[in-house]
């Protein structure tokens, strides 16, 4: 997902993780403070268009709206997909009702969404179960 880019592809800092001194992170986090103090232009979405900039700074990119994004060593990007479109990534098995509320109504519209990388290796699920708009009951099914 991203910020300002058709189709949904760019940056957005959901999930980041990084090595101590990460010279993207780093350069990121000036750009802001850069931004905050008024000795920059700041966008809509300081975040992601910070860590943009400053991953395509270090990649010597010029096109934020350029897609794929130019890979770094050492870097992996990220992506989101839903496991009903993406069927190659169903190594990891559909999200079901919790035990104990098959006679509930519960919600599972965004349960099978998998963080995944260039390779199609899949990370983890990105919506959580039991939460919100994955698995939340809906009704009192306590009788």
């Amino acid at each position: 997902k991203g910020m300002g880019l058709l189709r949904g592809e760019g940056f957005f800092q959901a999930f980041m993780a990084a090595s101590k001194g990460n010279s993207i992170v780093y350069r990121s986090l000036e750009i802001m403070r850069d931004a905050l103090y008024g000795d920059r232009a700041r966008g809509k979405y300081l975040g992601p268009s910070a860590l943009s900039e400053a991953y395509l700074e270090a990649s010597n990119g010029t096109d934020y709206k350029s897609h794929p994004f130019p890979l770094i060593d050492g870097t992996r990007l990220l992506s989101e997909a839903s496991l009903e479109t993406r069927t190659d990534l169903s190594i990891l098995p559909k999200q079901v009702k919790p035990p104990g509320f098959e006679s509930c109504t519960v919600e599972t519209s965004a349960c099978n969404f998998v963080v995944f990388d260039s390779d199609s290796a899949v990370y983890f699920y990105s919506r959580v179960l039991g939460t919100r708009w994955c698995g939340q009951v809906l009704d009192d099914c306590s009788s």
